[in-house]
């Protein structure tokens, strides 16, 4: 998690963690010399482990705080990184929420990431959160908020299917497209229903 103690992305001392300058920065430096263009969109799962420290059972560590200022620091350098290596603007940010688990003393630290995660976007411009039907048919291991890599693999189709409504509002047709676009709302003048205007449906 980005905000425990022996971070994984981010750490204790507001550095960089390993995960963060080993295996991400290694990947954006190899899709820059592919010739990759820039990544436009940077697609977060926060919070998974974090969430079972920060509940009651867990002991209430990384605090709600503590865990929004590692993820904001987190999500600053990696789009900073984006820009620096392509010369390019910061890449937009859309979060998933985690989504449920079944031990009922890690609720409570569920939904503190969640609401940091609503907090962050609130506050930051051209970010976006999704949040549950992503999670909640996809398999994991009993216990763990964490998905194996064939589940990852859907999840990643879904947000970006969920990354093109934002970022085109309806104009651009899409494979995983599963449902319609909405292009237009028209309030009536009674106010008593809407008109929407869909593509592909």
């Amino acid at each position: 998690g980005q905000a425990n103690e022996d971070a994984y992305h981010w750490a204790s001392n507001d550095t960089p963690g390993p995960l963060t300058t080993g295996k991400i920065e290694d990947a954006l430096q190899a899709a820059f010399a592919a010739g990759d263009p820039a990544p436009t969109q940077l697609i977060v799962l926060a919070g998974q482990s974090d969430a079972k420290g920060m509940s009651t059972d867990g002991g209430g560590s990384p605090t709600q705080a503590r865990f929004r200022s590692a993820m904001e620091q987190w999500i600053n350098y990696v789009r900073q990184r984006v820009a620096d290596i392509w010369s390019t603007l910061l890449p937009d940010v859309l979060i998933s929420t985690p989504g449920v688990v079944e031990e009922d003393g890690d609720h409570d630290g569920f939904d503190k990431v969640r609401f940091s995660i609503y907090d962050y976007a609130n506050d930051v411009a051209n970010t976006h959160v999704t949040q549950g039907p992503e999670y909640y048919d996809l398999d994991r291991e009993y216990g763990d908020p964490h998905f194996p890599e064939w589940s990852n693999q859907i999840l990643g189709a879904r947000l970006a299917d969920h990354f093109l409504n934002h970022a085109y509002s309806g104009s651009f047709t899409f494979p995983l497209q599963t449902g319609p676009l909405i292009e237009s709302v028209t309030l009536s003048d009674d106010k008593t229903y809407i008109d929407l205007t869909l593509d592909n449906v």
